[in-house]
């Protein structure tokens, strides 16, 4: 079991392999230096070489290296067996603390994240999709699908399991196996192999609310359903899921990106910083009140438009039949 350090209650994870060891520098500067993160900080590791995990020690940053309990090629989409480590963070060493936020490495912040620790459950980010999209579309096995379908509410809406934001009441002594068990049980219908997000969106599925999409915009994908350009979405931190990624060259947040990562040199995770910016519980419920509006009023143009297409075309389709009638007559 691990021992937090001194009066710290809440612990922020990130899950690296060998090849991904850059982009867990960079989100630990991110939360630290403009998030302000005031708990732990761990990095899962999965199958980093020891010599690799000194620097993270070294800043106070503990290590909990995960087991390997899945074999296999890199799967679809960039989806490699490393991510299903992600389970381990439902481990009951886990209960060391009293909240844990899991962040995957594809993100950046810039202002703080102790709105996600309000309350008990599990807080996420919503996928804006149903979780049957989770799942293969192919009959690969209909009577699995079948089962599938009596588990789970699969027109629901899943959550993005890059932000888990959960107080550790949630974690019994078979959380994990379970989690384990589940993947195991339908990994055969699930859209992408080694994805950790079907099982974690069955477990959890009664459990978890929902974030505001800005705590961790999904790419564009948040501001679309707001109806909103890319950059017209206000964010406290973006989940760079897919390609591009900000520390490819050609990204637009790659310089940014390149000086968070140099910061890492400097953190020390025993002695937290000032949040770079802070929202307010008003300024989220106003953003949050404001933004579905817009999209209300979005929706009732697109209702009211679409009206009066149908309308003009039975206007249309009227005078067409008048003029036929009176043609007829003539005859």
């Amino acid at each position: 079991r691990y021992t937090p350090h001194a009066m710290v209650e809440r612990l922020l994870v990130t899950l690296a392999d060998a090849g991904f060891l850059d982009p867990a520098r960079q989100l630990f500067a991110c939360v630290h230096f403009n998030a302000g993160w005031s708990g732990d900080l761990m990095l899962l590791a999965h199958d980093v070489p020891d010599a690799d995990l000194a620097p993270f020690r070294d800043r106070g940053i503990h290590v909990r290296e995960a087991e390997r309990w899945v074999a296999g090629p890199r799967g679809e989409h960039f989806h490699p067996p490393t991510c299903l480590a992600k389970f381990e963070v439902f481990h009951r060493d886990f209960r060391s603390w009293d909240r844990v936020v899991y962040l995957d490495g594809d993100m950046m912040f810039w202002a703080s994240l102790d709105g996600v620790c309000q309350g008990r459950g599990l807080r996420a980010v919503s996928e804006r999709r149903p979780l049957s999209r989770q799942y293969s579309r192919r009959d690969t096995d209909p009577a699995l699908a079948g089962e599938l379908a009596t588990r789970a509410d699969l027109g629901r809406e899943a959550f993005n399991s890059g932000l888990m934001a959960f107080s550790t009441d949630l974690i019994a002594d078979d959380t994990l196996q379970r989690l384990r068990d589940l993947w195991e049980r339908y990994q055969s219908v699930q859209f992408h192999p080694f994805g950790d997000q079907p099982g974690l969106n069955l477990m959890f599925q009664p459990q978890w609310r929902p974030l505001p999409d800005f705590f961790a915009a999904i790419r564009d994908h948040s501001a679309r359903y707001f109806h909103l350009p890319e950059d017209g979405l206000r964010m406290i931190g973006k989940h760079f899921a897919g390609t591009p990624r900000p520390w490819d060259d050609t990204h637009p947040l790659h310089s940014e990106w390149r000086a968070n990562l140099a910061r890492f040199e400097d953190l020390d995770a025993r002695r937290p910083r000032a949040a770079a910016a802070t929202w307010s519980p008003a300024r989220v419920r106003g953003y949050w009140t404001w933004l579905h509006l817009r999209r209300a009023a979005f929706q009732l143009g697109e209702t009211l438009d679409n009206l009066r297409k149908r309308l003009r075309r039975t206007a249309a389709a009227q005078r067409a039949r008048g003029l036929l009638r009176r043609v007829a007559r003539r005859r």
